[in-house]
């Protein structure tokens, strides 16, 4: 899936970030009223949150964030 990005930890944990992309793929950008305004509820920086997930060993899974 294009418009998810994920890392493979060794552990048995998986963190879901749902809310941290900002890439809208242009096949549905055009369905959007304002590309600004769907990406305005993203959750910036959650990803930084929890980055000190994948160094306990956990699987990561995520929405893309623009130019990724």
């Amino acid at each position: 899936m294009k418009w998810l990005e994920g890392h493979r930890g060794p552990g048995p944990l998986i963190v879901s970030l749902p809310h941290t992309g900002s890439d809208i793929p242009a096949e549905l950008a055009g369905r959007f009223v304002s590309p600004w305004l769907a990406t305005r509820d993203a959750d910036w920086w959650v990803d930084k949150l929890y980055g000190f997930a994948t160094d306990l060993g956990a699987t990561t899974i995520r929405t893309r964030t623009a130019g990724a």
